[in-house]
């Protein structure tokens, strides 16, 4: 399952960007490694490129100027510092000063206007035309969250992180800390997808073990997650990351080699049927390439530096990270420090403390004003944290342009290297299943 899925995913990679000519190059590089015999992997290979081709053609292509249109809201209402509400339909952002609920179907009148990320819609007259009651729950909740959080958190540095980590809102950041991050390479850490879930499950697992057992504590834990992940609008790598928990939980004793391989690539193809156009956001890109560079590189490189570093297993798994997200990350912002390593190492371990500080005050409004020395000690926590990532951004930055093309072919070589080495495997373990499988006398 998991060899068709990655063959599926990469074939839907290059439908999705490439041209024919890509295709052709993509079929004949996997030609090599899937031979003439595999003809399940063929169709996977085939379905993913049909697939890919398709919904990108299925896109709307907007026009500047006045429209009139009925759309499906996609998005909870995200409070700007303006004061008004953005929403999402599909690839088109419009904007309100009366808040809209995921599921609300709405008529719109406005000015289109074309962005470098897209198109927004600026409105001079919206109507109901129909409310879905169930996702509106969900809407409600986040419309009285983050305004509890608008009201209760005072100093605007802090609010802004709290919004951008817990809500997924980062229109509160200034331009100056996102390009600070960006230049750290740190701007992972302000998408809320695995290492924020996994943080998070493992505090509550802990919170919980104390009362129940291992496995039930873990089925606890990912049932609130997945609670929160509806609640903040379910972000395709949020959603990812929950359905990872869910394999890890529900495969509780399911071990094999393969077991992650399997379950990953599982759920990329989900991921690949059911939100199709997430693919297009880097963001939840970056995810997913986090996860595969873990699976190629963290292990031998945790053995390269366990001589060097005391954290060898850290440095590891940060680097591998960073090789396997790096050339999407140029070719999306331009530009990175020199010490974007190093600073993921420096920053990555004090993380989960800012994190944590930022959950216990966005639970805490909920109940109440949060202690203003409390907001005190989390402020001046934060601007020590804040002050190394400006020192990082400030170590000498190199400027670089990848093409669509190159880094697509990149992915797509690293991914021939990866089905090399799950093939492997599977012959590894099918050789031992049937090893102890055979009679003893044989």
């Amino acid at each position: 399952m998991a060899v068709a899925s990655l063959v599926f995913v990469v074939g839907f990679f290059f439908g999705l960007y490439g041209s024919w000519m890509d295709w052709v190059g993509c079929a004949f590089l996997y030609g090599m490694v899937l031979g003439f015999r595999r003809w399940v992997l063929w169709g996977c290979l085939v379905a993913g490129l049909a697939f890919g081709f398709w919904k990108v053609s299925q896109r709307e292509e907007y026009v500047s100027g006045y429209t009139e249109r009925t759309l499906v809201v996609m998005s909870h209402p995200v409070l700007s510092p303006d004061g008004v509400y953005m929403h999402r339909s599909g690839e088109l952002v419009f904007f309100s000063s009366t808040p809209w609920f995921l599921g609300d179907t709405v008529a719109i009148r406005g000015k289109i206007r074309l962005t470098k990320t897209g198109a927004s819609l600026y409105p001079s007259e919206i109507v109901l035309v129909k409310r879905r009651d169930v996702l509106a729950s969900f809407s409600r909740i986040f419309f009285f969250w983050q305004e509890r959080i608008e009201r209760h958190i005072s100093p605007s540095s802090f609010r802004s992180l709290v919004f951008a980590l817990v809500l997924g809102n980062r229109l509160f950041l200034d331009y100056g800390t996102k390009r600070e991050f960006q230049l750290s390479g740190l701007f992972h850490l302000l998408a809320i997808s695995g290492l924020h879930l996994a943080l998070i499950a493992g505090a509550l697992q802990g919170l919980l073990g104390c009362f129940l057992s291992q496995k039930r504590a873990w089925v606890l834990s990912t049932l609130l997650l997945s609670l929160y992940t509806l609640v903040v609008g379910a972000p395709a790598s949020l959603v990812r990351a929950t359905l990872f928990l869910w394999g890890y939980v529900l495969l509780w004793d399911v071990r094999t080699p393969l077991f992650w391989l399997d379950w990953v690539f599982f759920v990329a193809g989900l991921c690949c049927v059911f939100l199709p156009l997430s693919w297009l956001g880097t963001s939840f890109l970056l995810s997913f390439l986090a996860v595969v560079g873990i699976l190629l590189f963290a292990e031998p490189l945790s053995l390269l530096f366990q001589k060097f570093w005391p954290f060898g297993g850290l440095a590891g798994v940060t680097l591998s990270a960073n090789v396997m997200t790096f050339p999407l990350l140029v070719m999306t912002f331009g530009e990175m420090t020199i010490l974007s390593f190093v600073a993921n190492l420096v920053i990555v371990p004090l993380f989960p403390f800012v994190l944590g500080g930022c959950f216990v005050a966005a639970i805490w409004v909920i109940f109440g004003p949060v202690s203003t020395w409390f907001l005190v000690f989390l402020e001046k926590a934060w601007g020590m944290v804040a002050m190394l990532i400006h020192f990082f951004s400030l170590g000498g930055s190199f400027s670089l342009s990848f093409s669509p093309r190159l880094v697509g072919w990149w992915y797509g070589f690293l991914g021939t290297l990866l089905l090399f080495r799950m093939l492997g495997f599977q012959k590894v373990w099918e050789r031992d299943t049937s090893s102890q499988k055979a009679p003893l006398g044989s």
